[in-house]
């Protein structure tokens, strides 16, 4: 990993070591290679910290909270990179994603978020009626009480 990076991937995570492992594959195979990737456990139980002491990650293990926002923030907290990109451990990323993304935050600086089109897979469905794409407009992220997916790509001043 690089000494400063560019990208903090940040997992949050909890009792999802099969789709964490998928996960951190994910990350592992971007085109982008200048990240740090952290993982931040938030007290499991089923062999995910016995898993990534043969990972090359920054893990951080919390006592179980329960509450994602504090395991989102302790990795934004050890982040080192210009940019955090969040990706929940049962998520994947295309291998262009970074890329694609700080491409466009790189060409429009003034731009402090760049949030992706997602793709759900659902897994009671088959074939092509298993997807399901959702767009996201900014002014419903602004909306009280939504949810924002996690899988945007954010400069670490615009929330440090």
């Amino acid at each position: 990993m690089p000494a400063k990076p560019l990208v903090s991937v940040i997992i949050p995570t909890f009792n999802r070591l099969e789709f964490l492992k998928k996960a951190v594959e994910s990350v592992e195979k971007q085109s982008c290679r200048d990240f740090e990737l952290i993982i931040v456990d938030d007290g499991s139980v089923d062999g995910t910290e016995e898993y990534l002491e043969s990972c090359p990650v920054k893990y951080i293990r919390l006592e179980h909270s329960g509450f994602p926002d504090r395991v989102r923030n302790a990795g934004a907290k050890a982040a080192s990179g210009q940019y955090l990109a969040f990706l929940d451990s049962d998520d994947l990323w295309k291998p262009e994603k970074l890329a694609r993304q700080i491409d466009y935050l790189s060409a429009y600086p003034k731009i402090e978020i760049c949030h992706t089109r997602e793709l759900l897979i659902l897994a009671d469905c088959g074939g092509a009626n298993g997807y399901r794409s959702r767009v996201w407009k900014y002014r419903q992220l602004c909306e009280p009480y939504n949810l924002m997916a996690t899988i945007p790509l954010v400069k670490k001043r615009a929330v440090a």
